[in-house]
């Protein structure tokens, strides 16, 4: 659930922010 709605708001600018939270949490 948490990935999909990381990659449901992931930017190509906080594609990596977003794949750091998703990993974090």
């Amino acid at each position: 659930m948490l990935k999909k709605t990381c990659i449901h708001w992931t930017s190509l600018q906080n594609i990596r922010q977003c794949i750091l939270l998703c990993f974090l949490t």
